[in-house]
């Protein structure tokens, strides 16, 4: 179930790029994207998606000297202890809670923005993309939180939190 969820998340988070002007697009859904990811192809261009890097959240900005570089904005995934209640047919019905650690650079730029109000609205798009949507093995996903992180020297950690609901096997 949580392989499901993260894969919802990040496949939808990836229709999130750069469109030719450095403007944020969203693609309306995977399809759309994966059509136009095929035409770049054809053209041997690439799409230049907004989140560069997708994994398990694992304190990565705690130890970045002894972590592998990645390329940011990255969003690592974490989840909340997820309490499953038992439903008909044997399946499992859950509502997690589900954090975002975005990383930026404290130098995130967009559309010749200070680097607060640049990091902002790159910070809302996991909300446009996400919230109110449904993914592979989620629906009912709910933007229910935020926090931003200073701590670190070279880099910012935003955390959104979401709650969704789920079932399946």
């Amino acid at each position: 179930m949580r392989k499901q969820i993260y894969l919802g998340i990040v496949n939808n988070l990836k229709r999130a790029v750069y469109n030719e002007n450095k403007v944020f697009y969203i693609y309306p859904d995977t399809a759309q994207l994966n059509a136009a990811i095929d035409a770049a192809k054809l053209e041997n261009k690439e799409l230049d998606f907004v989140f560069k890097h997708f994994d398990l959240w694992n304190h990565n900005v705690e130890f970045i000297e002894s972590e592998t570089n990645w390329e940011t904005p990255a969003v690592f995934i974490q989840f909340d202890p997820i309490q499953y209640k038992p439903s008909q047919h044997g399946k499992r019905e859950a509502e997690p809670i589900i954090y975002l650690h975005i990383v930026t650079p404290n130098t995130f730029t967009y559309l010749d923005q200070d680097t607060t109000n640049s990091l902002f609205d790159l910070l809302e798009l996991p909300y446009r993309i996400l919230h109110q949507g449904k993914g592979e093995g989620y629906t009912a996903m709910t933007h229910i939180g935020s926090q931003t992180n200073h701590d670190h020297e070279e880099l910012i950690e935003s955390i959104e939190t979401f709650a969704c609901k789920v079932a399946g096997y």
